[in-house]
C-alpha cells in the first residue's frame, strides 16, 4: 500500500486541543483511493513542555528534574508552585495531576494521611476571573483526592506569598519546584529572579549554600542566551533553569505516542 503521511497539527489553546482529541475524523479526510494515507496527530507545545519537565525519559539532554527529585520516604512530599495561570501554567498543572499520584501516599488516619499528600499551588492575580471557566472545562478535577490543589488570587510578590515560599524552602520534607509561567518573557525572568533569597540559598557557616528548591522560568527562544548564562551559574542561581523555548518543544521524541508507556515503565520500576 501507499506510505502513510504523518500530519502533526499544533493546537495553541488547550481547550481546542482537548476537543480535537475527542473527535474521530471521517475517513474522507484520511484516505486516498480507498486507502489510509494520513495519520493525523494533534499536539500542543505547552503539553510537550509539561511532558519534558515532569519526567520525559528519552534521548533528549536537559537539566530538568522530576517533581519527585528525591525518593519520597517518611513524611516527604512533592509541592509544585505554578506562578501564572497562562496556557503554559495550565498545561503544567494538568500534566502534574497525571503524575503526582505517588504510591506511598499515607491513607491511614486523617492526621497522618496529609503527610505525603502532593500539593500544587497555582498563583495568579487574575485567578478569580479565570478559575470558573477552567473548572468548567475540566470538571473531573474535583474527583482527585490524593493531590491537594490550591488556587490563589494573589501576586507572587505579595508578602504572604513570599513568606509561604520561604517557609516551604526551609521545610526539610518539601520537594519544592517553582515554575514561573508568565506570558511576557522579560517579566517572567525578572519575577523568577526576584523570588526571596531563601529560595535560592541558605547561609551555613558563613557560606551561601544552594537550596534543594527547583526554580523554572519560562522564556521564549530569543532569550535562550540568557538561559544559558543562568544554566551555567554555579552561585546564587545554580538551581534555576529556563524552559518553554519553541525550538525545543517540537522535537520528534516529545511527540512520540510511546511516551506514556515510558513513564509507566519508569514508575513501575522506581516504586
Amino acid at each position: 500500500g501507499k506510505p502513510i503521511l504523518t500530519v502533526n497539527v499544533q493546537f495553541d489553546k488547550l481547550t481546542s486541543y482537548s476537543i480535537i482529541q475527542k473527535i474521530t475524523l471521517s475517513d474522507e479526510f484520511l484516505t486516498s483511493d480507498g486507502e489510509r494515507s494520513i495519520y493525523f496527530r494533534p499536539f500542543n507545545i505547552y503539553e510537550n513542555w509539561a511532558r519534558l519537565l515532569w519526567g520525559y525519559k528519552g534521548t533528549l539532554n536537559h537539566n530538568y528534574d522530576k517533581l519527585d527529585f528525591e525518593k519520597i520516604t517518611g513524611s516527604k512530599y512533592v509541592h509544585l508552585v505554578i506562578v501564572g495561570f497562562s496556557r503554559m501554567g495550565r498545561a503544567l498543572l494538568l500534566e502534574a495531576l497525571r503524575q503526582c499520584h505517588y504510591p506511598n501516599f499515607n491513607e491511614i488516619g486523617e492526621s497522618d494521611r496529609l503527610k505525603n499528600k502532593s500539593r500544587i499551588t497555582v498563583i495568579d492575580r487574575m485567578m478569580d476571573d479565570m478559575l470558573p471557566d477552567f473548572l468548567a472545562q475540566y470538571p473531573y478535577l474535583d474527583q482527585i483526592k490524593d493531590i491537594n490543589i490550591e488556587y490563589l488570587n494573589a501576586n507572587v510578590q505579595d508578602s504572604d506569598i513570599r513568606s509561604m515560599l520561604s517557609s516551604q524552602t526551609k521545610d526539610p520534607d518539601a520537594l519544592l519546584t517553582i515554575a514561573i509561567c508568565l506570558e511576557d518573557s522579560d517579566f517572567s525572568l525578572s519575577t523568577g529572579l526576584c523570588l526571596p533569597d531563601d529560595v535560592f540559598y541558605s547561609i551555613q557557616e558563613g557560606k551561601a549554600v544552594p537550596t534543594n528548591t527547583r526554580v523554572l522560568i519560562r522564556q521564549s527562544m530569543i532569550h535562550e542566551g540568557i538561559g544559558r548564562l543562568l544554566d551555567a551559574d554555579n552561585a546564587k542561581y545554580s538551581n534555576v533553569h529556563i524552559f518553554g523555548m519553541t525550538n525545543k518543544g517540537l522535537c520528534k521524541e516529545l511527540m512520540s505516542d510511546d511516551f506514556a508507556m515510558y513513564v509507566n515503565a519508569y514508575y513501575t520500576t522506581c516504586y
